[in-house]
């Protein structure tokens, strides 16, 4: 079942950027004893109705039926078949049509509720793993402009600072900007994406500033390979048009995956104003979190705010899991 699952969402998620799906094993163990604890229950409930009779008696009367000449006299010497294996397969012989539904039915079943298992056990880690379906980079605190942003700046080069801060990068995740023959695209824009956690689907994400990695959607759509340029229109002014190299594609839930991922050097180099009002802070190994962004909010309360990457895009996630989980669980 977890082979034949994989099959059909395979495409779905290489789609996302996933080359691997849910092993299945421990599924398919909990389905396993919960099949086993309702056919031992049955078994002992016909057993307590049956268990003074003999297989003898239970088949009196139904010999002509199951061609055999009926006998009144049993030779209780004779080895008589009644092994489980051997009463399927004789209940196997004579319905051939139930049997066949049967099978068809057990197959589909344990399949579906596999599948269905795989797929809330996927949207069970959405919130840990908002990254991988929002699009945006793997890391552990964000630090949020609450106040002026050229105390904004300052706060972020003191944080640089900080023993337990191995990275600090701004971004911004809503730069508007446009594809001809396209409607608006939403980039993430970041000042540089060396030493950041940020998947991709192939390829790698931009490294200069005349490089773009752009979703799957566009790549399908518009039949983009990495290594062909695009054009896009930057900010609001159809002057600024520039060809870029696609050097990677990627995917995610967040502008219903029709995005782009770019440089801020690309649009301080046209004019275009930018205003990051967040950014991403990796920790050094050890570091504790929750420590961090207390300090942080202590030390920078009305200037700047430090959130949990988990707890971030929170409506978001809530959107994509909540319609999942009321449907599934019943289901299931």
């Amino acid at each position: 079942s977890p082979v034949i699952t994989h099959i059909f969402m395979r495409a779905a998620f290489e789609n996302l950027g996933r080359a691997d799906t849910a092993g299945g094993i421990g599924q398919g163990l909990l389905c396993a004893l919960v099949i086993n604890v309702f056919v031992y229950c049955e078994i002992i409930l016909e057993l307590k109705k049956v268990r003074t009779m003999k297989p003898q008696e239970l088949l009196s009367g139904t010999d002509e039926a199951l061609g055999v000449k009926k006998s009144r006299h049993f030779d209780r010497r004779k080895p008589v078949g009644f092994s489980p294996c051997a009463m399927a397969f004789r209940m196997m012989k004579r319905d051939k049509k139930n049997t066949a539904l049967i099978i068809l039915t057990c197959f589909l079943s344990i399949y579906l509720v596999n599948m269905a298992v795989v797929c809330f056990d996927n949207i069970g880690d959405m919130r840990e793993k908002n990254y991988y379906w929002l699009g945006f980079d793997k890391h552990d605190v964000t630090i949020q402009n609450t106040g002026d942003q050229e105390d904004y700046e300052k706060v972020l080069d003191e944080i640089k600072k900080e023993n337990d801060v191995k990275l600090v990068v701004k971004r911004n995740l809503e730069v508007g900007l446009c594809i001809p023959y396209e409607q608006s695209a939403n980039a993430m824009v970041y000042e540089n994406y060396d030493g950041l956690n940020m998947h991709v689907i192939s390829g790698r994400n931009p490294k200069n500033k005349n490089e773009i990695v752009i979703s799957n959607y566009y790549a399908k759509k518009m039949h983009k390979e990495i290594g062909d340029y695009m054009e896009v229109f930057l900010g609001d002014s159809t002057d600024s048009k520039v060809s870029l190299l696609i050097v990677g594609t990627c995917q995610g839930f967040y502008s219903m995956g029709k995005g782009v991922r770019i440089r801020s050097d690309l649009l301080m180099e046209h004019d275009i104003p930018l205003v990051c009002n967040e950014a991403s802070v990796y920790l050094k190994e050890g570091a504790d979190k929750d420590a961090f962004m207390k300090k942080i909010n202590e030390k920078y309360h009305g200037k700047a705010k430090a959130v949990l990457r988990e707890d971030m895009y929170d409506s978001i996630i809530d959107d994509i899991v909540n319609p999942q989980k009321a449907a599934l669980g019943p289901f299931i």
